[in-house]
């Protein structure tokens, strides 16, 4: 989804706020720490964040390459 309509979905409601780059930043981070609790959960999120990683925004590929860390 582009910035563009993603403002256009969420611009009335509390999502609206960080926008698409910081939401995709907040789930990077919060998929990255569940990852690291357990091995099944690393395999759980790493599809996520390796399409994440490829984002269009260097914020949020910066914060996949953190979560893909682990």
């Amino acid at each position: 989804m582009s910035g563009k309509a993603y403002q256009r979905v969420f611009a009335r409601s509390p999502l609206g706020r960080p926008g698409r780059k910081g939401m995709l930043r907040n789930l990077c981070v919060a998929l990255g720490n569940y990852g690291r609790t357990s091995a099944g959960a690393a395999e759980r999120v790493r599809p996520v964040l390796e399409q994440a990683a490829a984002d269009r925004s260097e914020l949020v590929r910066e914060h996949a390459a953190w979560g893909l860390k682990g």
